[in-house]
């Protein structure tokens, strides 16, 4: 028996993951009162909540389809992981979640430590589920290390574009170094170690 799809919009009920276009994150974290707001007079983005911020970025983002699939997994995944792995609006993310959530995207589909709120099974699914499906999932696999470099570069040309508009007051980005670490078994080999 299939399961019925999505409607867009539709509130956050019971943590449940949905994309981008499905999502309504209930009022305290959808951004409209992050800590991290610039002062509305100041901002040239015309926006209330996270959602609508990310939707402009996306649209200034180009027309380019891969792009603009590349750029909304990612605004997605992180929206995703503030609001049910640490319950904060994105606009509310200071400079411990963004740090952590790099980190923590070098664990998904590795392990889970106990610190998390939800699994790896709530963030990972099959790959190819349509986004109108209840089965959908942000990630399909572990992210080689390519992955969790471009995911680490676009997010933090998310929060450049918020803060340089004025969405935001600070960018928490900015203090965290770019280069991202290579795990155990990932990079090339050391070449001629034994000579």
């Amino acid at each position: 028996k299939q399961k019925a799809g999505r409607r867009l919009g539709q509130p956050l009920k019971n943590d449940e993951i949905r994309p981008l276009e499905f999502l309504a994150p209930p009022k305290g974290l959808d951004g409209s009162s992050g800590t991290n707001r610039g002062d509305r007079q100041d901002c040239a983005l015309n926006v209330n909540t996270d959602i609508e911020a990310i939707r402009l970025w996306l649209k200034a983002k180009g027309t380019n389809a891969n792009t603009q699939a590349a750029y909304r997994r990612e605004a997605e995944r992180f929206l995703l992981w503030c609001l049910l792995e640490k319950r904060v609006a994105l606009s509310s993310a200071r400079l411990d979640e963004c740090a952590d959530y790099l980190k923590w995207l070098e664990m998904i589909g590795r392990e889970t430590p106990e610190n998390w709120i939800y699994p790896q099974e709530t963030w990972i699914g099959p790959k190819n589920t349509p986004r109108e499906s209840p089965d959908w999932k942000p990630f399909n696999s572990s992210l080689a290390y390519t992955s969790r470099k471009a995911a680490s570069t676009i997010i933090r040309q998310l929060f450049s574009f918020l803060h340089k508009t004025g969405y935001l007051k600070f960018n928490p980005f900015d203090q965290i170094p770019a280069k991202v670490r290579f795990l155990p078994g990932e990079g090339k080999p050391k070449e001629f170690a034994d000579r």
